[in-house]
């Protein structure tokens, strides 16, 4: 099992689709992840660590609920996105900005192809 068949078994018990797109549950959890981001937040602020510790997973249970809600497989988002970050690094260490973060380095292809390419069945009606 991994999270995201976690995440998938625990909505379809709660009667939520996770085989396609829908506009309306994913608008729900579009919600969810701005209200779990805000509380893990003010935890931080507050010092509350146990607290961020809860908003941080709360946020990745919502986060996948979205990707189920568009009928795409987390995991295979999850490739793509985490191979592109890997094309961050030059020689194998990180491209790094002057502002200290992880960067893009000249010519980096980010993952959207391979993003589109998860949703392709539905965009067509499939």
């Amino acid at each position: 099992m991994t999270y995201a068949t976690d995440q998938a078994a625990f909505m379809a018990a709660g009667g939520q689709t996770v085989d396609g797109f829908n506009a309306h549950q994913a608008a729900r959890y579009v919600r969810h992840i701005t209200e779990e981001a805000r509380e893990t937040v003010e935890a931080f602020n507050q010092g509350r660590h146990v607290h961020v510790i809860d908003g941080a997973v709360d946020t990745i249970v919502v986060a996948l609920g979205l990707l189920l809600s568009y009928g795409i497989n987390p995991d295979d988002a999850w490739k793509a996105v985490h191979t592109a970050n890997m094309r961050k690094l030059v020689d194998g260490k990180p491209y790094i900005r002057p502002d200290g973060q992880i960067g893009k380095p000249p010519g980096w292809v980010g993952p959207e192809k391979e993003l589109a390419q998860l949703i392709e069945p539905w965009l067509r009606g499939e």
